[in-house]
């Protein structure tokens, strides 16, 4: 909550002298927990998602623009993803062990 505040900050402002100000960051919050729910659901129902390794792999591309919950269920996804279908996500899972890495590196190095 407290990020989310942080990035809303001119938005708070505007709360204290009008009650609609705040809606901007409840949209935000939404879109984050619908993304988060979203890979949830590819990753728990893979092996009925054909296109399964497809749709994560999508959410990667912007991997490091993504909130924190929504990194850690992808990285959640593709992991179970990857114990039902070894063969055909091994780059996958590889992949997004490393993009996780370099956050948690640049998380690190930044405080």
């Amino acid at each position: 909550m407290k990020a989310l505040f942080r990035r809303c900050a001119r938005i708070w402002t505007h709360w204290t002298n009008q009650k609609r100000g705040l809606l901007p960051c409840f949209f935000y919050l939404k879109i984050i927990m619908f993304s988060a729910s979203m890979v949830w659901i590819i990753g728990e129902y893979a092996e009925r998602i054909d296109n399964a390794d497809e749709l994560l792999e999508s959410f990667l591309d912007g991997f490091h623009d993504e909130n924190t919950q929504v990194q850690l269920q992808l990285l959640t996804a593709i992991v179970k993803l990857f114990l039902k279908r070894p063969a055909n996500t091994q780059e996958l899972v590889q992949r997004v062990l490393s993009l996780a890495t370099q956050v948690s590196v640049l998380h690190f190095n930044k405080y």
